[in-house]
């Protein structure tokens, strides 16, 4: 996991200048490669809702560059860690989630 978190940042941080992250018809932004090509590989894993890549897309939209930037690093470091003990769990599907939307951070 942490791997994936490295070369995402770093992807992110090359990409993120050249590329209009607010635009969504953006083909080439990070969250969208990392949807498409790296997260059917590894597997639906996370254990929060939305997923990571979700919260991301999410915070960059509404809160733009730096500080969408500064919640996806966040999210990132705190996903699968102790959450649960702070955040609501639902149910979506059977399945059981750790509740933590963008609009709660």
């Amino acid at each position: 996991m942490k791997i994936y978190l490295i070369l995402f940042l770093s992807f992110f941080i090359k990409t993120a200048f050249a590329n209009d992250l607010n635009k969504p018809e953006e083909k080439l932004s990070p969250i969208k490669i990392y949807q498409e090509y790296i997260s059917p590989i590894d597997g639906d894993r996370c254990s929060s809702y939305p997923s990571c890549s979700e919260y991301s897309k999410i915070a960059f939209k509404k809160h733009g560059f730096f500080r969408g930037f500064m919640m996806t690093c966040d999210r990132l470091l705190r996903c699968g860690g102790d959450e649960s003990k702070v955040s609501p769990i639902i149910e979506i599907k059977g399945e059981k989630y750790i509740y933590d939307p963008v609009e709660n951070n």
